[in-house]
């Protein structure tokens, strides 16, 4: 049975019967992980996607991607590891013929598919391990992406599953996920942002470290989700110690400290940048806080300290350093 199924998933022939089968297969292999007898059912299947993978074309992986992701919550390292793979080893372009005329695919079509296939593994039961796997692939779909934006006749999809908004996802969070994702995008962004990243800055990186930081910051997140036939909505404002304000403080003290200490090693183009995440956390404390209406109300005296405190940390570094016109228009944001 895992041989047929193994065989239908690599030649990109799996029918609904097929995908019927690999949910059995994945259900049941999962039961039987943590009951008395544990099996690994799906280790013959990955072992022959793993070894096929090289010679697969890229409407295969496509179509594999779309397979292999709805049993991602069963396997997670097996189903992370390779779509890691599918990123990494790009495909060679091919031509097909079809019912609607003459297609080409090549690795940007199995790029623009992954970061989809990791928020559906996003819903389940992930380890540290895994979870911050997720995350660091998921900013590496970032930058494809970026690079891939001015290559596409139509941009980038606006479909909502794109790494960027993956990661917008993870961080609203909601009850269908088992877990929050804020420490683990801290520990990406502050990885990118370390002294020897930063000399190296880019602007398309920059571009995509920003499209992490500015979730991130959010002080009030929107959460969407569906009940059976209801779609449910709300806002929710964060508490101090939460996993996202925690990791926002360390983010937003990081970005501090280097236009503090180590602003001489940037162009002005990347210094903009930086305070452009400053002000956009500003903006968004500002506007939780306006949402607020009873002075008594311990939560408003908060933002109200951080938003002082922010105005008065610019302050204080201008009065210490020259600042170039690019840092004034992005930081004149933060007073306006």
């Amino acid at each position: 049975m895992v041989d047929d199924l193994s065989e239908a998933l690599i030649e990109g022939t799996a029918e609904q019967r097929d995908e019927r089968v690999l949910a059995a297969l994945a259900r049941t292999d999962f039961l039987l992980r943590y009951g008395d007898e544990p099996a690994d059912l799906g280790a013959p299947l990955f072992a022959a996607l793993d070894a096929a993978l090289p010679k697969m074309t890229a409407s295969r992986r496509i179509a594999l991607v779309e397979k292999i992701a709805a049993v991602g919550v069963y396997y997670p390292e097996e189903t992370l590891q390779l779509l890691r793979r599918l990123r990494q080893e790009p495909a060679a372009d091919e031509t097909v013929e079809g019912y609607w005329g003459v297609h080409t695919y090549s690795h940007s079509n199995v790029l623009l598919k992954l970061a989809h296939a990791h928020h559906r593994v996003a819903h389940g039961l992930l380890t540290d391990d895994q979870a911050i796997l997720v995350t660091e692939e998921l900013y590496a779909l970032v930058l494809e992406e970026h690079a891939l934006a001015s290559k596409l006749k139509r941009g980038l999809p606006n479909d909502g599953k794109g790494a960027e908004g993956v990661i917008r996802s993870l961080l609203a969070n909601g009850p269908s996920y088992s877990r929050e994702f804020g420490e683990t995008v801290t520990q990406v962004v502050l990885r990118e942002l370390d002294t020897e990243s930063v000399k190296g800055l880019l602007p398309q990186k920059l571009k995509a470290i920003d499209s992490i930081v500015t979730p991130l910051c959010d002080v009030q997140r929107h959460q969407t989700w569906s009940e059976g036939t209801t779609f449910q909505m709300r806002a929710q404002l964060l508490y101090t110690t939460h996993p996202n304000m925690v990791g926002r403080e360390k983010v937003l003290a990081r970005i501090r400290g280097i236009l503090e200490n180590e602003f001489e090693a940037l162009p002005n183009e990347a210094r903009a940048a930086l305070w452009g995440m400053l002000s956009e956390a500003h903006r968004q404390t500002n506007y939780a806080k306006g949402h607020l209406v009873d002075e008594r109300d311990r939560t408003l005296n908060e933002l109200q300290n951080r938003l002082r405190e922010s105005l008065e940390w610019v302050k204080k570094l201008f009065a210490q350093r020259t600042a170039s016109p690019g840092e004034f228009r992005a930081a004149r944001e933060i007073w306006k």
